[in-house]
């Protein structure tokens, strides 16, 4: 049951934002969905150049202009979790932990912060079945999992509406059999 939980959870993090992608208008080309696709990786891109090159503040008015967007009505929930599934690579860490020190009562800061240590926890456990997998990977995806949970809990309190470190939570699989609580 917990293998079946973790595999729905890992389906749920990498099909749920590529959903937003589908949720644009309907053109029988799909002419819009090329376009509204190729406008997310630019996005992406820009995002990810910032907080490489240290800009967290434009980091920050960005994700909180989604937030107020997602708040308002005008942006989904698809839209927003497809957003927060930039933080996957393991070369943004220093950017992310810097973007959470600059702002530590962000939702966003604590939300992409608790979404990448979800992913390094997902990395470090690796593909293979949990019978298949070491007790060194096991405790590195803890480890990994604590510390999510500590940013996602803090982000949680901190926005009217935490669509996207609600999803983190559920679309990742991590349950309490993982957190112990």
């Amino acid at each position: 049951m917990k293998r079946l939980r973790v595999l729905l959870g890992l389906v749920t993090w990498v099909c749920l934002p590529l959903s937003a992608a589908w949720a644009g208008p309907i053109c029988m080309d799909r002419s819009c969905l090329a376009a509204e696709s190729l406008a997310h990786i630019k996005e992406s891109k820009r995002i990810r150049q910032l907080l490489m090159d240290g800009q967290y503040g434009e980091v920050e008015k960005s994700f909180a202009a989604l937030q107020q967007q997602y708040e308002l009505g005008r942006v989904d929930a698809g839209e927003v979790d497809f957003r927060y599934g930039l933080f996957d690579s393991a070369r943004l860490e220093q950017g992310v932990l810097k973007w959470v020190e600059r702002y530590p009562a962000s939702y966003a800061a604590n939300t992409a912060a608790g979404a990448f240590f979800l992913q390094r926890g997902l990395d470090a456990r690796g593909g293979k079945v949990m019978s298949e997998t070491s007790a060194m990977q096991v405790g590195a995806m803890d480890a990994y999992f604590k510390t999510a949970r500590g940013y996602l809990d803090k982000a949680l309190s901190k926005a009217r509406k935490p669509v996207a470190a609600r999803t983190a939570w559920t679309s990742s699989g991590v349950t309490s059999e993982f957190l112990n609580f």
